[in-house]
């Protein structure tokens, strides 16, 4: 996706995180200064690729949004909601089944 332009800065945004992540382990894991410096540099180089199109990526996520209408607020709303009650009751379960293992 780098090596060609239209889809440049997609690839750019797709490999941001990683190197990122990659760029933080080997600060924290204290990884060889050659193995820092070239993952640096590729975390800057996919800055600078997005850079370039910074004016098309902030009108895409910030400017140009319409609201929500109330009703579809109200539903996403209830499903993350949802999904939170979920997530409380299968650590819930997870716990609970952990105390009967460990007990028996």
């Amino acid at each position: 996706m780098l090596l060609f332009r239209k889809t440049a800065s997609l690839g750019a945004a797709v490999m941001l995180p990683v190197m990122a992540n990659i760029v933080m382990i080997n600060v924290f894991f204290r990884i060889a200064w050659g193995a820092l410096g070239t993952s640096t540099f590729i975390f800057v180089a996919m800055l600078a690729l997005l850079w370039r199109d910074r004016s098309l990526i902030v009108s895409v996520f910030w400017t140009n949004q319409d609201s929500e209408p109330v009703s579809v607020r109200r539903t996403h709303l209830k499903i993350a909601a949802f999904i939170v009650l979920m997530v409380i009751a299968q650590m819930g379960l997870a716990l609970w089944l952990a105390a009967v293992q460990k007990s028996a």
